[in-house]
């Protein structure tokens, strides 16, 4: 399995969450809007989880070190928008706001990802690391799966 293949692929999995959030709240339907956003966070923390776990398996240089640290300081502010998010409850006037500005930080955070971390950290990850990482891939996603 190829890991940026993956994690692009999981990327737009993020994207559609965000906009079902969206969605439901348009339709003006709390009780689903909530579920989303549950969904929604729930997907973020596995997205961050796994990167945890890949970047776990990559000898790291100095530069890209401090590429890992600019990325969790932006997924750190994702995670805090979240969280905000996920205490306002649907009808208050700050919940849809809330949901603009989230999908306002993840496209800043995707045009970080490939315009800095990618040319940092991921262009920079060694033939052998990047076939450990998706071996580990493999393992993790089949384990879970099964």
């Amino acid at each position: 399995m190829n890991v940026n293949e993956y994690m692009d692929r999981d990327y737009q999995l993020l994207l559609k969450r965000v906009d079902d959030v969206r969605k439901a709240y348009e339709l003006s339907n709390p009780s689903h809007t909530m579920s989303q956003a549950t969904e929604m966070f729930d997907a973020f923390e596995r997205r961050f989880a796994l990167e945890d776990f890949l970047n776990s398996k990559v000898h790291e240089t100095p530069t890209m070190k401090a590429a890992i640290a600019k990325l969790l300081i932006r997924r750190q502010k994702i995670r805090e928008l979240l969280e905000d998010m996920l205490m306002l409850h649907v009808s208050e006037p700050d919940f849809k706001k809330s949901i603009k500005v989230v999908m306002t930080e993840l496209g800043e955070f995707l045009k970080f990802v490939k315009n800095e971390f990618s040319s940092e950290f991921i262009s920079k990850i060694s033939e052998g690391d990047l076939k450990n990482m998706s071996h580990a891939l493999e393992d993790r996603i089949h384990a879970i799966a099964f």
